[in-house]
């Protein structure tokens, strides 16, 4: 066997590394896909498809690691869309308003609680896949599932968890992302309750099969570092979102009001004449996006 670039990638090498994430607290698009990737969808005509998981390498204080998946955060229901954002303080440890007016809910009022179920952080994961049975227009091309944690990885990791190791099929179960060892995957199709208010296609089961082919470490300079996919909006962007109402930064407020204040001709100001000092006159810019799959398999 050749010389590895990184040695074997197992489950536990993933989890040692979701183990030093800070997690600080218990329209948008959330990810953007480089030119020529595409979102894996679940199609609703089939009972199963074949995929082989790979892994990315991704920058990390240690160097480049190679990850077999990207744990995100969102909120859901934001703005008048209703869109999602990436919540940036269970994701990057910087504040969020939306865990912040989280935070100030009451346990005890039941309209409060309903706000909680609304707002809460959900985890999120994406995984690079080869899907092995996919139409001819995503054949051999590496394709991004993207899925609650509760949909898929949890599943994933209780399958792993619960193998028998003196099983010489099972051993190696925790090396399904291997470029050189791995292990392909069935998962079973099946439409599925979103926590009782409608249904959605999903996995609802995974079966291991030994794979085909397997494949060379060169494969790793073709994989996108899906943590660099996940856009991360500024504080008071989201805000500006949640709330409906535009943000005006502290300095320019305060300029604004000196201006205001010092002007002799404060009193003839005209506020329909377009030009308001204590407003932003324009929304900020969003990062440019690829909208995002949303599989609906939120679990309240």
């Amino acid at each position: 066997m050749s010389k590895r670039r990184f040695g074997v990638v197992t489950s536990d090498a993933q989890k040692e590394f979701e183990s030093k994430q800070k997690r600080v607290y218990s329209g948008y698009s959330t990810v953007s896909l480089p030119d020529g990737f595409s979102f894996l969808r679940l199609p609703k005509d089939k009972n199963f498809i074949r995929v082989d998981v790979i892994p990315f390498l991704s920058e990390t204080e240690n160097g480049q690691v190679p990850l077999t998946r990207c744990n995100y955060f969102i909120h859901r229901n934001i703005g008048a869309d209703a869109s999602s954002v990436i919540c940036p303080q269970n994701q990057k440890g910087l504040r969020c308003p939306v865990c912040e007016f989280v935070r100030g809910l009451s346990w005890s009022d039941p309209t409060d609680q309903e706000l909680w179920r609304k707002y809460k952080e959900q985890k999120r994961q994406l995984y690079a896949m080869f899907w092995l049975d996919a139409p001819d227009e995503f054949k051999d091309k590496i394709m991004v599932f993207d899925t609650s944690e509760y949909g898929f990885g949890r599943m994933l990791d209780e399958k792993i968890q619960k193998r028998d190791i003196s099983d010489p099929q099972e051993k190696h179960w925790d090396r399904y992302a291997d470029l050189l060892e791995g292990v392909s995957m069935k998962l079973n199709i099946g439409e599925l309750s979103a926590g009782g208010q409608r249904t959605y296609t999903g996995v609802t089961s995974i079966e291991f099969k030994e794979r085909t082919k397997q494949y060379s470490e060169d494969l790793y300079d073709q994989v996108p570092d899906l943590m660099q996919c996940l856009n991360i909006l500024d504080y008071d962007v989201i805000k500006e979102r949640f709330t409906g109402k535009p943000i005006v930064p502290f300095d320019q407020a305060q300029e604004a009001e000196e201006d205001v204040s010092s002007s002799s001709s404060y009193s003839s100001f005209d506020p329909t004449s377009g030009f308001n000092p204590i407003v932003r006159s324009t929304p900020p810019e969003p990062r440019p996006y690829v909208d995002v799959i949303d599989d609906s398999d939120t679990v309240f």
